[in-house]
């Protein structure tokens, strides 16, 4: 069956991993990222071409300082352990991290910038966005100011420029997928404002029991066949769906050829 090209997971249960197993919630956390590099082994095994994923939330900045730090030193070495991975260079990955990234640590920040620099080149093939200090509101805000920037600057014309295709969230190259499926973890049926704008189209969401650490392929593959099914039974609305906006988009380029003519 199809496969999604865009999978978007909220990597939610280590804590309650670290729990019952009677261990300290950083171990949880430790075993939590361990688990992020196989699981985007799997997807790319599978075909999927953006893998997305909700690592630290602003809202995170409320737990305790003692847990806060454990996650920021454990994402800058998890970060540099990817800018040097095996997995992302073989398979020509690139590495975005995404947030309002001055909200954190200067090692943090210079761990992210590394990765990223080290997979700029990698423009061709497919995407991890590890979503670090990020919400999907911000998200929609930041791509509102932009296109309003645009507008007073004179670079996007009101009506024909400002469309859904701007706003696109996780700062992909334009023309990427939008999100198709999102995976939640841990038995939570929460969005937790993870991507918002991307997911409101036609993403179908699975909320599985599985912690984050413990989650399998057999989990990944289950994810994928609620996709396939879902995506079978909405086939047909979705090619109107499709074929209308295309006509929409031929419309708006015709506009802008007489416009275009008009003024020559």
């Amino acid at each position: 069956g199809p496969i999604p090209k865009h999978v978007a997971i909220v990597m939610d249960g280590n804590r309650r991993f670290a729990e019952t197993r009677g261990l300290r919630k950083e171990s949880g956390h430790e075993f939590g990222a361990e688990k992020l590099l196989e699981v985007l082994e799997w997807s790319l095994a599978l075909g999927v071409e953006c893998l997305s994923v909700y690592a630290f939330s602003t809202d995170n900045f409320k737990r305790s300082e003692t847990e806060v730090d454990v996650l920021f030193q454990l994402a800058e070495r998890r970060l540099d352990e990817m800018a040097t991975s095996r997995v992302i260079h073989d398979r020509n990955v690139r590495v975005q991290v995404l947030g309002e990234l001055h909200m954190l640590p200067p090692g943090v920040r210079r761990a992210a910038a590394r990765v990223m620099a080290a997979t700029a080149a990698h423009s061709d093939g497919p995407v991890l966005n590890v979503c670090f200090a990020y919400t999907g509101r911000e998200d929609v805000c930041l791509a509102v100011g932009a296109m309003a920037r645009g507008v007073g600057e004179g670079t996007l014309d009101p009506v024909d420029d400002v469309t859904e295709r701007p706003s696109d969230e996780t700062g992909r190259k334009p023309g990427a997928p939008p999100v198709d499926l999102l995976i939640r973890t841990s038995g939570e049926t929460r969005l937790s404002d993870f991507m918002l704008w991307g997911i409101s189209g036609h993403a179908v969401l699975c909320f599985q029991e599985v912690l984050w650490p413990d989650f399998s392929f057999t989990d990944m593959c289950y994810a994928v066949w609620t996709y396939q099914r879902s995506a079978e039974h909405s086939r047909g609305g979705r090619a109107r769906y499709e074929a209308a906006r295309a006509d929409a988009e031929a419309e708006r380029r015709d506009r802008r050829s007489v416009e275009a003519e008009r003024a020559a």
